[in-house]
Order: structure tokens, then C-alpha cells, then sequence
């Protein structure tokens, strides 16, 4: 998803209305989320978002910065501009300009969730993590912070912590608020990564002798991402493409989905092994290869930083 954009509620009903539904939603959007901003600012930011998206880079900042000019009061703008800098080599830029959103609105979470964005990706993990709790407490249900939190702890090395964000979300994803959103016809992938690395916490922690009943843990949490990653492929991989369609990319959640099932099924292959069932052992590794062929050493990869 483009920096500091949000999804776009989309009622069931309207799934078999195609791309014109879509076009009308967005176009809905544009009306009542920004009807202050000046018309200029808001075409630049959107010819932003178009170059950016196409990966003109230059063209795209260009755009972001002419938002500003336009309207300086306009904190999502501000945030776009600071990523956009970021990426672009400009790590002190980006800073001031994600500050002043902030700034602008101190009361809103989407600054400091992109502030902690900024930040981890600068490896200012400490200052990433508050950034990060700032957000959540303003908005605490938001599941992708919370997994941005629970990364940025594993990277810190506090798996205590990092597991206490996971269970959060799972915690969110069971709650009244995450049942009133499915009625959305977009699904909310944050939730697969918790159950993810919440399975294969509690492998090592049957490994250690701390989790008897882990292995049992384990391949629950993983059946629960699964469940997840196939409920993206069903009815959300759709969504993305529509948004596409219209010109509105979002990020590119079909090869993280991807790559997150092929580990998802090698830690099931291992604990299949553990239970004595080579045979599914095998038919995991297999489907895990297929999807991602470097998949022994991405997941070998995350075992050895957190050792570290």
C-alpha cells in the first residue's frame, strides 16, 4: 500500500459489481476524506502516487513535494513525502518531514505508525518500537503496527516481547471488533504472521522442555495462518487486483502471502518429523520448496537473528 494510505471498507454485496464499484468507492473516498485540501494538492499527491507506484522514483518525489508547497497543513502528505525521501536516500529529510506530521496531528496514529516505519527501516529499532506504542496508543486495534512492533522486538532480540505483540493480535482477531470487519470483503493478513511466529515459539519451547504440549501449539498456530493465507487467495487477492486496476496499487501482498505460506509449511514439515510422520514431513518440505525455492535458508535466517 502506498506510505500513509488506508484500506477502503467494501460491503459484501457489492463483490459481483466489478471495477465500477470500486471506481465509485474510491472516488466516494476522495470526497469526503479531503474535501479541505486544495485541489492542487490533492492532484499532485495522486500523480505521486501513480509515478511512485510505476517506480519513477524522482518524478514520484517531485509530486510529494508539491504537495507540501500546496497545502503544508497536510499531514498525510507530509508522510508520503518523508517515506518517498527515505527510499530515495534522503534518511534526515525523511525524518523532519514524518515529524511534522506528527506535528500536524498529534492525535492521529498514522504519523507515529509511519514514523516507527521510518525508523525500523533506518535500524533505529528502539526509537522505532516507541514510535510504534505511540501509534497503538491511539489506535490499538491497529494489527499492523502491532506486528511492526512485534518484528522490531524480535530484531531487538526480546522474543518476550515480540510474542506479547502477536498475542495481541490474536487477541484482536478473536474480539468483537475483528468480527465487525469481516464483513469487509478484504481480509486482514497481519494476523498469519502472529500465528506464525507464535508456532514456531512454541516448537522451540517443546525443543527446550518448557511447552510439553508445544508440538500440539505449534501446529495449530500454523493451520491458523494457513487458514488465513488461503482466505487472502479466495476472496482479497481480487481486491488487490481491482485496486490495481484503477490505478490504486497497493503493495504486494500476493508474493508476501506467498513466501509466508512456503515457511509456514516447512515449520510444519518439522513438526510432522518430531511426531514421527515422515510422510507428511515430506509433502510439506515439497510444497514449501515449490513456492519458494530458498525457503530453507529464509527460515534458517530468522532462527539464527534471534539468536544472535
Amino acid at each position: 500500500m502506498e506510505p500513509g494510505a488506508r484500506p477502503l471498507p467494501w460491503p459484501r454485496g457489492w463483490a459481483g459489481q466489478g471495477i465500477c464499484a470500486v471506481v465509485f468507492v474510491l472516488v466516494l473516498s476522495a470526497m469526503v476524506s479531503a474535501p479541505a485540501h486544495h485541489a492542487l494538492a490533492q492532484r499532485e499527491l495522486r500523480l505521486g502516487d501513480e509515478t511512485w507506484s510505476k517506480g519513477e522514483a524522482n518524478a514520484g518525489l517531485a509530486h510529494y513535494r508539491r504537495v507540501t508547497e500546496y497545502d503544508p497543513g497536510w499531514a498525510a502528505a507530509w508522510e508520503r513525502y518523508g517515506l518517498a525521501q527515505h527510499l530515495s536516500g534522503y534518511p534526515k529529510e525523511a525524518e523532519r518531514a514524518v515529524l511534522r506530521a506528527t506535528a500536524l496531528e498529534p492525535d492521529n496514529f498514522q504519523p507515529y505508525h509511519s514514523l516507527g516505519r521510518l525508523y525500523g527501516l533506518q535500524g533505529r529499532l528502539r526509537e522505532a518500537a516507541e514510535a510504534h506504542r505511540t501509534a497503538l496508543a491511539r489506535y490499538p486495534n491497529n494489527t499492523r503496527t502491532w506486528r511492526f512492533l512485534g518484528d522490531t522486538y524480535r530484531q531487538l532480540h526480546d522474543v518476550e516481547a515480540a510474542a506479547e505483540a502477536y498475542r495481541r493480535m490474536v487477541e484482536i482477531e478473536h474480539s468483537p471488533y475483528n468480527a465487525y470487519r469481516a464483513i469487509e470483503i478484504d481480509v486482514d493478513v497481519e494476523y498469519a504472521y502472529a500465528h506464525y511466529h507464535l508456532g514456531r515459539w512454541a516448537v522451540q519451547g517443546y525443543l527446550s522442555g518448557d511447552q510439553p504440549r508445544g508440538l500440539e501449539t505449534a501446529m495449530a498456530e500454523f493451520q491458523a495462518a494457513l487458514r488465513i493465507i488461503r482466505d487472502y487467495w479466495g476472496r482479497a487477492k481480487a481486491t488487490d487486483d481491482l485496486y490495481r486496476a484503477v490505478g490504486r496499487p497497493r503493495e504486494d501482498r500476493a508474493q508476501q502471502m506467498t513466501a509466508l505460506e512456503a515457511s509456514v509449511r516447512w515449520r510444519m514439515a518439522a513438526v510432522h518429523e518430531l511426531l514421527g510422520d515422515e510422510s507428511s514431513a515430506a509433502g510439506e518440505r515439497q510444497r514449501a520448496r515449490k513456492l519458494a525455492p530458498g525457503v530453507e535458508q529464509t527460515t534458517a535466517g530468522e532462527d539464527a537473528e534471534e539468536q544472535e
